[in-house]
C-alpha cells in the first residue's frame, strides 16, 4: 500500500499531488483522499487558553476543597486545589474526549489534546471552555485584540 502526506502551499505543489494521486489510482484502482484546510491553533489562542486556566484555578481554589456526589461513580468525591495542567486535562476530557489507536496488536486509548487542533477547532474548544466557565460562575478575561474575540465578532456578524 502506498502512502503519502502533503502540505500544499502552492499551485505547483497541488499539481504534484494531483499527478501522484492519479498514479495511485492507476496503480491501485482507487485512493483514499483526506484533507484539512487551515492552520494549527495560533500562539495567541494558546496563550489566552492557558491564561484562562490560570484564572479558573485562582477562582476555583478559593472554594476548595469541595466535596460532591459523582453520579457516574456513585461515590462522594473531593476536589483539592487544582493547577493549570490538571485543569487542562479535565477540559480536554470534557470537551475533546479520547482517541483509540492500534499499536501492534494492542489498542491504546489516549486523551485528545489541543496541540494538533486547527484554529477553528481551537476556537470551538475555547467556546466550550468559556461557556462552561460562565456556567460555573468563573470570570474570564477576553482581550478585545485577541484572536478569540476577533473570531467571535466575525461569527456574530
Amino acid at each position: 500500500m502506498q502512502k503519502a502526506k502533503y502540505t500544499v502551499t502552492s499551485k505547483e505543489m497541488l499539481d504534484q499531488v494531483y499527478r501522484d494521486a492519479l498514479r495511485g489510482i492507476e496503480d491501485n484502482g482507487f485512493i483514499h483522499l483526506e484533507w484539512k484546510a487551515g492552520s494549527n491553533r495560533s500562539i495567541n489562542q494558546n496563550d489566552l487558553y492557558w491564561m484562562w486556566l490560570g484564572e479558573i484555578c485562582n477562582q476555583a481554589n478559593v472554594n476548595l476543597p469541595y466535596t460532591y456526589f459523582d453520579e457516574e461513580t456513585q461515590q462522594e468525591e473531593t476536589i483539592e486545589c487544582m493547577n493549570k495542567e490538571e485543569l487542562h486535562e479535565w477540559m480536554c476530557h470534557e470537551f475533546l474526549g479520547y482517541t483509540t489507536k492500534r499499536i501492534g496488536r494492542k489498542e491504546v486509548t489516549q486523551l485528545k489534546g489541543t496541540s494538533k487542533l486547527l484554529k477553528g477547532e481551537m476556537y470551538f474548544f475555547m467556546q466550550q471552555v468559556d461557556a462552561w466557565s460562565h456556567q460555573k460562575g468563573y470570570i474570564l478575561t477576553i482581550p478585545d485584540d485577541s484572536e478569540y474575540m476577533k473570531l467571535k465578532d466575525r461569527e456574530n456578524q
